[in-house]
């Protein structure tokens, strides 16, 4: 808790790293109209719902652009990596 307010345990992760000085490259990419688990890329939304809505929050377009957006950087990185890493 920061202040009394709950704060997600990705920023707290984020906080740590930045604190600590971590050495290697790092990004904290937070979807607004996505809830708290989304689906690997390209996976049909309705996996990801029950009667109510989305299991987990979010939206079904706010999911698919995360999956979209975090697949496209998940790829961005491996490609760097196994690049530098030759």
């Amino acid at each position: 808790m920061v202040f009394g307010l709950q704060v997600p345990l990705s920023e707290v992760a984020r906080q740590r790293l930045e604190r600590d000085d971590f050495p290697y490259h790092y990004e904290h990419i937070s979807y607004p109209e996505t809830g708290h688990i989304f689906p690997p890329p390209f996976t049909p939304a309705v996996f990801s719902q029950n009667r109510r809505g989305f299991i987990y929050g979010g939206s079904i377009k706010g999911t698919a652009q995360a999956q979209e957006d975090s697949w496209q950087r998940t790829l961005e990185f491996l490609n760097k990596v196994l690049k530098d890493n030759r």
